[in-house]
């Protein structure tokens, strides 16, 4: 029958239904990870930025965009993923879910070399279409 549910599906929950405590830790680990991931890097790279003066602060602004940028790119697929082999796992298809992580690890490795050298390609000079136009911030930038 066109427009059924696929087979591994789980039937709806009941309407009275509670969130399961399961997946509100595991919501809350994610959260946790999430935060504490960006927290971390904001936290040390404005400690050292203060140091360091305006330039610094105006260039860990600029740095800070664009590695937040790369961080988030780089979670979705990995949430995805998750999703993705929880599906399989909790149907009893670990091989499936080995192949898609596996799959999902090429293709974020591919992804991650391609950035790294798009990075280092827009270091110095061509790094300045992107970066603000104050000399010392961008000099702190490159």
């Amino acid at each position: 029958k066109r427009g059924a549910a696929a087979p591994w599906a789980p039937p709806p929950p009941p309407a009275d239904a509670k969130p399961s405590p399961r997946l509100v830790g595991t919501s809350l680990a994610l959260l946790l990870r999430s935060t504490c991931q960006l927290g971390t890097w904001v936290f040390v790279a404005s400690v050292v930025s203060r140091k360091l003066g305006a330039a610094a602060i105006a260039s860990h602004g600029v740095v800070l965009k664009v590695w937040l940028m790369f961080v988030l790119a780089a979670e979705a697929p990995a949430v995805a993923g998750q999703v993705i082999a929880a599906r399989y796992l909790a149907t009893g298809r670990r091989a499936r879910a080995a192949r898609v992580f596996r799959r999902l690890l090429k293709v974020t490795l591919g992804v991650g070399v391609a950035t790294a050298a798009g990075l280092c390609a827009a270091a110095g000079p061509a790094s300045r279409a992107f970066f603000p136009a104050d000399p010392a911030a961008a000099a702190a930038t490159t």
